[in-house]
């Protein structure tokens, strides 16, 4: 569960109680999870970078992934790595969108599901993105850190719906 906030406010305190008892009344362990915050650190290497790293250890099998800390505390709930969801709101929705992505490149297996809900998908009208993402001087010519471009050229297996 991945807060909102601009990328650059909140933390994951801001995700609603109700939300996370809902998940725990019908059998699904919610995570949820920081991330560090821009404009600290740039969206690629710290909020991106953050959310890939929380996927991975949620689906790590090692000492300190999930599973082990759970059962460290006696806690017995089994995860199925097979069936990992990530979700966001605002802004923590466009982050859970990235995973399509980010965890390919790590190697890893893609979510089950992402979940995104009121999230930003178009960076491009409205004017030129700021150095948030980059410090290219045409960000719309860097399919490594636009948003826009990351949607277009490295989603082709992934639709994105949104309400509107």
């Amino acid at each position: 569960m991945i807060h909102g906030g601009g990328h650059m406010t909140l933390s994951k305190k801001a995700v609603r109680p109700a939300q996370t008892s809902f998940l725990l009344a019908n059998g699904i362990l919610p995570v949820s999870l920081d991330y560090r915050l821009c404009p600290e650190v740039n969206l690629i290497d710290g909020p991106m970078a953050d959310v890939r790293d929380a996927y991975a250890w949620a689906q790590s099998p090692s000492r300190t992934g999930l599973q082990s800390i759970l059962h460290s505390k006696g806690n017995m709930v089994e995860v199925d790595r097979t069936k990992v969801v990530v979700i966001g709101w605002s802004t923590g929705g466009h982050l859970a969108m990235t995973t399509a992505w980010t965890t390919k490149e790590a190697g890893l297996p893609p979510p089950s599901a992402i979940l995104s809900f009121y999230s930003p998908t178009d960076f491009e009208s409205g004017g030129k993105l700021s150095n948030l993402y980059c410090n290219c001087v045409d960000a719309c010519q860097c399919s490594l850190c636009c948003p826009c471009c990351i949607v277009t050229f490295r989603m082709q297996s992934w639709e994105v719906f949104h309400e509107g």
